[in-house]
């Protein structure tokens, strides 16, 4: 009974990565089942096990779209913001010409959460040169420009 409570019981000790993914064999995943695991981590609500095995990934998978797209999920989920950002944009390029309106409204949407409503600016405008219908996209930039107006507006009332 003790041991089984002691088992259970949080620990705040840093754990090295190789102790962490000791029950994964990244190098043996195929970039699905590494997204498919990540989903189910994230599900048991394992995520910094989940942020550890795509970093491992992207060791052996460098620029692996699913790898890149799962990770900025993650991250968004853990509000980190900077490091969804990164790997938003690292799938964006791996896309290329291909790149996807969902791809591009999580990077707006991101950059929105961190208040670089220029960048964001920029990054739906161009989303919708390339999907010009798409209306979530369309609903980013009102919201967009909703709040680049509202800081407009406080700066001159400030002044």
């Amino acid at each position: 009974m003790i041991s089984q409570e002691i088992q259970t019981v949080p620990t705040t000790q840093v754990m090295p990565v190789s102790d962490v993914l000791k029950d994964y064999e990244v190098g043996k995943m195929s970039p699905a089942q590494v997204r498919q695991t990540v989903a189910a981590l994230v599900a048991e609500e394992k995520t910094d096990v989940a942020v550890a095995l795509c970093e491992a990934s992207l060791a052996v998978y460098p620029s692996e779209q699913n790898i890149l797209a799962v990770y900025a999920l993650v991250c968004e989920i853990k509000q980190d913001w900077g490091m969804a950002e990164n790997c938003l944009v690292q799938l964006i390029q791996a896309q290329g010409a291909e790149s996807t309106a969902q791809s591009w409204l999580h990077l707006v949407r991101v950059l929105h959460c961190q208040c670089k409503w220029e960048d964001a600016w920029i990054a739906v405008s161009f989303a919708l040169s390339k999907f010009p219908d798409d209306e979530m996209l369309k609903q980013e930039m009102q919201g967009i420009q909703k709040a680049i107006d509202d800081l407009s507006a406080e700066l001159r009332v400030q002044k």
